[in-house]
């Protein structure tokens, strides 16, 4: 994950120790490890020595890289592979990515709300010299790919006194690779964001954005020789990002008791959420290759449906990008297509078309503040860091701004408790598939560490 594709297919020595060396002195290899179980797989493979390459997420871009690099070099090699499968492969990039960046979005371990081992400061501050990064971001590809119709802007800025520097620059909206490479070296005339500040978009690094481009230039109009069949799998119904919506936010700064006196102007930021995703990658770039060849072959798995029928008693299991192999009925499709590659028997949750858009509402809560945010629906379960007992119900938390969606059927009452003195601004939606139906703000409201609502 921190390496270049090319640094993967080029390197990879295993020594004496077990260890595989990828840099330094220890890394020079005649054989590339990624070179070396290819051979080992297809020796003991018991298909003719045929082998089957299962790709989740970036694996998929290596896998890309690997097989044309075996076309350009003519490799023998490239006649064992007869089956590819991609999960969840950001093949065009994802806007998720695109938050990561600027904002270390969605990038706390184990949790963005508990992030013990990496905060999205750091996660953020790392992925400026991080190759990986920069190749998931969306490519030029992404604006015109034969997977689906993406109509959601990569960032739309709303009129404010904070956005208008990007308004004057971009317009409303960026919606093309040019606007967003702009946008990404801060073009505008932003600076490199300051650490703790998740709220401003930082710049990104000439350099690692050409790479990136270089890497998708190779890769996105790649197409499999005739012996290979290629399946990608998308996951879907789950919010995911799509682009990244700019506010004006107003911070108060100066009060006397509970009124405010004084405001400022600041930039706040939400993201774009579509069910078409997995909650990482949008199914239009997992989707990317096109089906106009019979190897090519397209398949969804409804994560919406999984989600809402498999509660225990301590929480339903909430399967999204990282786990989506955790699907037992996804584990058996793969069976299927390795042993057979065949998929006549359809197990549930999985479809060859889009499925059906959701058609009940969903009330999503965007919480910009010093207070914890949490639901609770009529039944008594609750959606909360710690706590997930609602059916379809999630909570998210990205720097200073937490999110909860839920199902407008639980008829949800939303608490807000106080932690720090500061001031709170509050936006709920009500969602209807991808469209947003209603929505209300409530702006700069200041909040004490005993405020509860």
């Amino acid at each position: 994950w921190r390496l270049t594709l090319d640094e993967i297919l080029e390197y990879g020595n295993q020594t004496s120790d077990g260890h595989i060396h990828y840099s330094g002195i220890d890394r020079a290899t005649s054989t590339p490890y990624i070179i070396q179980e290819l051979k080992k797989l297809s020796v003991s493979s018991r298909n003719n020595g045929k082998v089957t390459i299962i790709a989740h997420s970036n694996g998929g871009l290596v896998a890309k890289a690997l097989l044309k690099r075996l076309q350009d070099t003519n490799d023998p090699l490239l006649e064992k592979i007869d089956v590819v499968i991609f999960v969840s492969v950001p093949q065009m990039g994802t806007p998720n990515a695109l938050g990561a960046v600027l904002h270390g979005y969605d990038q706390g371990i184990p949790k963005n709300w508990a992030p013990l081992f990496l905060s999205p400061q750091v996660a953020r501050e790392f992925s400026y010299n991080d190759p990986m990064a920069h190749h998931l971001l969306p490519s030029a590809s992404y604006f015109n790919g034969e997977g689906a119709a993406i109509q959601t802007p990569l960032a739309t800025f709303n009129d404010g006194a904070a956005t208008q520097m990007f308004i004057n620059r971009y317009g409303a909206t960026i919606d093309n690779s040019t606007e967003l490479k702009d946008f990404l070296l801060g073009r505008e005339g932003r600076p490199l964001a300051i650490t703790d500040n998740l709220n401003e978009p930082t710049v990104l690094r000439a350099g690692l954005l050409s790479y990136g481009e270089t890497v998708h230039q190779s890769l996105d109009a790649w197409m499999p020789p005739s012996h290979i069949t290629v399946h990608e799998i998308a996951g879907w119904g789950e919010d995911t990002m799509a682009g990244i919506i700019y506010d004006n936010d107003r911070k108060c700064i100066a009060r006397t008791a509970w009124i405010c006196t004084q405001y400022k102007d600041t930039l706040r930021y939400k993201p774009d959420l579509v069910v078409d995703g997995d909650g990482t990658v949008v199914a239009p770039s997992a989707l990317a290759m096109s089906t106009s060849t019979e190897q090519v072959k397209r398949w969804w798995i409804n994560l919406r449906d999984y989600n809402r029928e498999n509660v225990t008693e301590s929480g339903f299991l909430g399967r999204e990008h990282a786990g989506i192999l955790e699907v037992p009925q996804l584990r058996f499709f793969l069976k299927n297509l390795i042993t057979t590659n065949n998929a006549i028997l359809l197990p549930k949750y999985i479809s060859t078309t889009i499925p059906s858009s959701i058609s009940t509402a969903r009330l999503r809560f965007f919480l910009h503040s010093p207070l914890a945010l949490s639901a609770t629906d009529i039944t008594g379960h609750e959606i909360s860091a710690a706590t997930s007992t609602i059916p379809g119900a999630r909570y998210k938390r990205f720097g200073e701004v937490q999110y909860i969606s839920v199902p407008a059927s639980a008829a949800p009452t939303l608490h807000l408790d106080g932690y720090a003195e500061g001031s709170f601004t509050l936006e709920v939606q009500e969602v209807q598939g991808n469209t947003v139906t209603a929505t209300t703000t409530f702006l700069g409201i200041p909040n004490a560490t005993t405020t509860t609502a």
